[in-house]
């Protein structure tokens, strides 16, 4: 439903900062091994919210390298579905 209303860009760049903010609390709590992971819609790879969504993980991989491989973005099957 967001995809087809075009909330989705939005949401996922919520989704992603709200990721981001709970593994650097958890990190900051000891959890040091913990992974954590997200979905990404397809839409996200599509027009110019794109951009703001991989700068979003380009700052964050500058700001906490440490943590970066600990972030897991998983494509959701639609992806490479056609898509409508």
């Amino acid at each position: 439903m967001a995809e087809r209303n075009g909330f989705i860009n939005q949401i996922g760049l919520w989704i992603t900062n709200k990721t981001v903010q709970t593994l650097e609390s958890l990190d900051a709590q000891g959890a040091h091994q913990l992974r954590l992971s997200f979905n990404v819609s397809p839409r996200q790879f599509l027009g110019a919210q794109t951009s703001a969504w991989a700068m979003l993980l380009r700052d964050y991989a500058a700001d906490n390298p440490e943590l970066m491989h600990r972030l897991e973005i998983e494509i959701t099957e639609s992806t490479i579905i056609p898509w409508r």
